[in-house]
């Protein structure tokens, strides 16, 4: 094996991995976040969340795992751009940027960050985040499932 193929190969593994975890928040976590936020109880759910993910630097873990995908993804197009499928290595590169521009537009990052950090919530936006948490990780699991799958196939890995 190859450093291009053995990098093509964590790429497209580091990518299958955040969609298994988007899937599992989706059905575990996510899940009792939107209940909880749902029916008017985010306040008792931050009250144990938000010291779990301040005193365990879940935010800091969180952000670097999911910018080393993208920046393994860019790596390994660089290494592999003229020896494997292009398009789908593109498409490795991409859900993070489509992730946050979604999260911006819908404003849903905001209201997540508040909820997270334990801040206070209107009621309206416990009702968004209620409406959009599990929708929009359902989408952000596709969005890194795909590509996934796709170089994957596309690629041969074996």
């Amino acid at each position: 094996m190859t450093l291009a193929s053995i990098v093509l190969a964590v790429a497209s593994l580091s990518t299958a991995m955040i969609a298994g975890f988007l899937v599992s928040y989706c059905v575990t976590l996510g899940g009792w976040f939107t209940h909880m936020t749902g029916s008017g109880r985010a306040r008792i759910a931050q009250e144990y969340y938000t010291p779990f993910r301040v005193a365990s630097h879940l935010k800091q873990r969180y952000d670097a795992w999911m910018l080393f995908q993208p920046l393994l993804a860019i790596f390994s197009l660089i290494l592999n751009a003229r020896i494997q499928p292009l398009a789908p290595q593109i498409a490795l590169a991409l859900p993070l940027p489509m992730l946050l521009l979604i999260h911006s537009c819908t404003g849903f990052g905001q209201i997540e960050e508040a909820f997270a950090s334990g801040k206070d919530l209107s009621g309206e936006q416990e009702a968004r985040y209620a409406q959009l948490n599990l929708p929009l990780h359902r989408l952000y699991a596709l969005f890194y499932m795909i590509p996934a799958i796709w170089l994957i196939l596309a690629a041969g890995i074996e």
